[in-house]
């Protein structure tokens, strides 16, 4: 293969995904060693990645991302309706405004409670931002579902199954 006279795209994102994990990272008042312990690698993969070595996992790569909450393959969400707190490792979404997690919201729903409670035990979470939220998630949802497959599954009945 030919030398290259200049950095390819790939070199120089590589540099870029390694100092966007550095500078998150250092503000999350992560070490090295510690990163590496969240993600399930070695610090000297953090090294490397950081260095912008190609020859880091892809996956490493991205798990380490996720870790710093650097995840440049998902979509932006708007930052009104979600926004990833910077206190603590992983930066969790929460509603903007309050470090309240919008797990919370998730453990509220699935325990069978309301959004009522939820908005009575987090009174600082507007109603609007969190009918926003729940609003973005389904539309997402359901421009996601594979129908006949997805429901079929989560049922026990597709369409055309024996009842």
């Amino acid at each position: 293969m030919p030398e290259r006279s200049q950095p390819s795209y790939t070199d120089r994102a590589l540099v870029l995904l390694g100092q966007e994990v550095q500078i998150e990272r250092r503000l999350a008042g992560l070490g090295r060693q510690e990163l590496a312990d969240r993600a399930g690698v070695a610090a000297e993969t953090i090294r490397r990645l950081e260095a912008g070595d190609p020859d880091t996992a892809i996956g490493d790569c991205l798990e380490v991302a996720h870790q710093v909450a650097l995840e440049p393959f998902i979509p932006d969400v708007d930052p009104d309706i979600v926004h990833r707190s910077k206190k603590g490792a992983g930066g969790e979404p929460v509603f903007p405004g309050t470090q309240v997690p919008i797990q919370r919201l998730h453990d509220e729903l699935r325990d069978g409670g309301s959004l009522a409670a939820f908005l009575a035990d987090f009174p600082a979470v507007p109603r609007a931002r969190v009918i926003a939220f729940v609003d973005l998630m389904f539309g997402r949802t359901l421009g996601t579902l594979d129908w006949h497959g997805d429901l079929a599954k989560r049922s026990g009945a597709g369409c055309g199954a024996k009842r």
